[in-house]
């Protein structure tokens, strides 16, 4: 399976500059939370860049996880 490129960057995008955490300093759940965004936006760039479909795949699949972890960790936190 394919990642929607365009969707995926519209959901980083949205998590990162609109659904910012209003109490500051942030948790540590809230700064674990955005580094796995940041760790995510290199995956999506590593995707894009990538023409191997064994090499898409994998990278897929650690982008899948990434993202699994990040709204794991956000529904834990509630």
């Amino acid at each position: 399976m394919m990642l929607d490129l365009e969707k995926e960057w519209k959901f980083l995008n949205d998590e990162v500059f609109k659904n910012k955490p209003s109490e500051t300093p942030f948790p540590k759940h809230i700064v674990t939370a955005r580094e796995l965004l940041l760790k995510a936006q290199v995956l999506l760039s590593l995707y894009a860049e990538r023409k191997s479909p064994d090499e898409k795949a994998d990278i897929e699949s650690r982008y899948k996880t990434t993202i699994d972890s990040f709204f794991l960790l956000l529904k834990g936190a509630n």
